[in-house]
This record gives structure tokens, sequence and C-alpha cells, in this order.
């Protein structure tokens, strides 16, 4: 449960039902309408209530947004790590559920239209900035290990370096793949690509480094 600006007010259930209620209409104002009206006023409209109530749980429009990310970062380092958590199938089957598994979550609205806000506000603030930051760590150490769960003789500096380039590669095709994107013909079977891409970054380790 990430806490509102005024811990308080979310001790009993009733305020903390109102403060996620609060942050699932948050989400979608940022949503639809971008960063460029996310405005508190607008929020408590979307919302149903005063702006006085909610300036109760969150003074600042910065408070709001600082609990929004955090919550949202929380949510997909769950949802990643129940993937990840998955042992069926072998290692390097797992590794290829992961990547599929963030693949098709491009496929949804809520999904790109929140991380491509995000990527662009943290640009300009830093607190933002080192939330996403904190979040990417975690996503490129989930990585990493299952590219070693793979490939158990790979160095560790290696498997980091190439969870880095996968993902990139997942990150960078929400550009030309995630929510509503035009479905280039010139890039059919783009999928099938990334995932052989991963396969063999989870392989062939480097004689440089072997």
């Amino acid at each position: 449960m990430t806490k509102p600006s005024r811990p308080g007010t979310a001790v009993r259930e009733k305020g903390q039902r109102r403060v996620e209620e609060i942050l699932d209409v948050a989400v979608r104002v940022l949503v639809d309408d971008g960063y460029g009206l996310f405005t508190m006023r607008r929020i408590a409209e979307a919302a149903d209530i005063r702006l006085s109530n909610l300036q109760y749980y969150f003074k600042t429009k910065e408070d709001l947004l600082n609990a929004l990310l955090k919550r949202t970062v929380q949510d997909y380092e769950a949802s990643l790590e129940g993937v990840a958590g998955n042992r069926s199938g072998s290692a390097k089957a797992r590794l290829l559920r992961i990547v599929e598994y963030l693949l098709k979550d491009q496929e949804t609205r809520n999904s790109c239209q929140i991380f491509w806000e995000l990527w662009a506000m943290a640009g300009r603030d830093p607190n933002i900035g080192a939330i996403m930051n904190s979040y990417y760590d975690a996503y490129l150490d989930k990585i990493a290990d299952a590219i070693r769960q793979a490939a158990p003789a790979m160095p560790k500096r290696q498997a980091q370096r190439n969870a880095g380039v996968i993902v990139a590669l997942i990150e960078g095709a929400s550009l030309l793949r995630g929510f509503g994107k035009p479905r280039r013909a010139s890039l059919s079977g783009y999928e099938r690509s990334i995932l052989a891409i991963c396969e063999q970054l989870a392989i062939e380790p480097d004689s440089e480094d072997s």
C-alpha cells in the first residue's frame, strides 16, 4: 500500500480505500488526458470529490504523482516477479516467457500510455527519474537472473550486459508496436525476431569473459 502525503488519513480501512480510489482515478486522467491536464482540480472532478477533500489525502499534485508512480512501479515489479517466479519448463523457456509477457503487456493502453508519460516526466523531474531508475534496476536484475539460469556458466557481468540489451530491445519495441501504433507489414514477425535475439543472448558467452 502506497502511503499518502498524510499517513494518518489512511490508517483506517475507509481511508485506505479512498486513497486507492483516488490513485485509480489519477491513473485514468494521466492516461486519457496526459500530464498537461494532470491537475488537482481535474482529478477531484473525475473522482467526484471536492478539491479540499483530495488535498486532505494528497496536499499537492507532486505528492499525488509520486504516490501514483510508486504504486505503478510496485505493481509492475510484482507482475514481473510473478512471471519470473513460475518455474515450470526449462530455464530458457522461462526467460522467453518473461519476454513474451512484456511484449504482450505493451499491447495494453494503460501500460504504454502511462510509461510514455513517465518517461517524459522523468527527464524533467529528478524524483520521478530516481523512482524510474530504481524500477529499471530491478527489471534488469530479473532479466539477468533469468539469463544466468539459462546459461549458468555465463559470467555475471556479461549476463548483466545482455540483460541491458534485452531490456532496451523490449522497451524500444513499444515505440514501433505498442498500443495504438500502426501494424507495419514490414515488421511482420518482429516479435519472433526479438525472442530469437533474447535466446541467443542467453546461450553464447563472450570468449573474453570466459
